[in-house]
C-alpha cells in the first residue's frame, strides 16, 4: 500500500523500533521537521523527526504492532476500507469492562493516551477505552481523530467516541457501542454499523459533546 496512511504506518513502525524491511524497503518517510508540532489540540501526538507518534514509545510500540498484523492480513485495504478494518478490530478484539474510575466530564481532553495503552496491555475497558485504542489506531494511519467525551441517549449517559473530519464533513465513530449492539443487546444487533455516522444521523443516539 502506497498510499499515505501507509507512509504514517512506515514512520511509525520506525519510530517504535519494529522496522519490517519487506514492509517498507525503498519507501520514503515523509518528514515535518525536527521539531515536534501537535497535530491536534487535544491530543499528543506529534511528528518528532519525521515519525507520526504519541510521544509514549511503549504506545507507540503497541500501535505499531497491531497495525502490522492488520496490514499484512489485509494488503488490499486502503484509505477508509482500512479504516473500516481497525473499526471492526477495536469492535472484536476487547471485553467490556464497567469502570468507574476513568469517568470523564464532556469536552475533556488528553485522555485517550492514558486509556488506549490500558486497552492494548489489558484488552479490557469500557467506552472511553474504546474510543481511544480507535483514535491511536486510526491516527497511527494518518488520520487526524478526534476523541470525544461526551454524552448520549436521551438520559445523556457518560460516553467517549471519536470524531474524523472526511473531505470538509465531520463523521463519528463508535466501535464500542457497535459491539454493545452485538454482544450486550439480546437477541444480538448485527444491523447496527456505528462507522463513519454523519452529523444527520448522529441524532439518532442523542449524541452531545464540546470538541472544540
Amino acid at each position: 500500500v502506497l498510499d499515505h496512511h501507509f507512509r504514517f504506518f512506515q514512520n511509525i513502525l520506525v519510530g517504535a523500533g519494529l522496522n519490517d524491511t519487506a514492509l517498507v524497503e525503498g519507501q520514503g518517510a515523509e518528514r515535518a521537521g525536527t521539531e515536534a508540532a501537535t497535530v491536534a489540540h487535544q491530543t499528543e501526538f506529534h511528528f518528532l523527526d519525521g515519525r507520526y507518534t504519541t510521544g509514549d514509545t511503549e504506545l507507540d510500540a503497541l500501535v505499531a504492532e497491531i497495525l502490522k498484523k492488520l496490514m499484512e492480513e489485509n494488503p488490499d485495504k486502503e484509505g477508509l476500507s482500512l479504516l473500516r478494518v481497525v473499526h471492526e478490530y477495536c469492535r472484536d478484539s476487547f471485553k467490556y469492562l464497567r469502570r468507574y474510575d476513568n469517568a470523564l466530564e464532556v469536552g475533556a481532553t488528553g485522555w485517550a493516551p492514558k486509556e488506549a495503552k490500558v486497552m492494548f496491555t489489558t484488552g479490557r475497558g469500557n467506552c472511553y477505552n474504546y474510543a481511544a485504542a480507535f483514535w491511536a489506531l486510526s491516527r497511527g494511519l494518518g488520520w487526524e481523530t478526534y476523541a470525544i467525551s461526551g454524552t448520549c441517549t436521551k438520559t445523556d449517559q457518560p460516553h467517549g467516541w471519536c470524531l474524523i473530519n472526511i473531505d470538509g464533513a465531520d463523521y463519528f465513530f463508535d466501535c464500542e457501542w457497535e459491539m454493545a449492539y452485538r454482544v450486550q443487546h439480546d437477541p444480538p444487533r448485527y444491523d447496527m454499523d456505528m462507522f463513519m455516522i454523519s452529523m444527520e444521523d448522529a441524532w439518532y443516539w442523542s449524541y452531545k459533546w464540546d470538541l472544540y
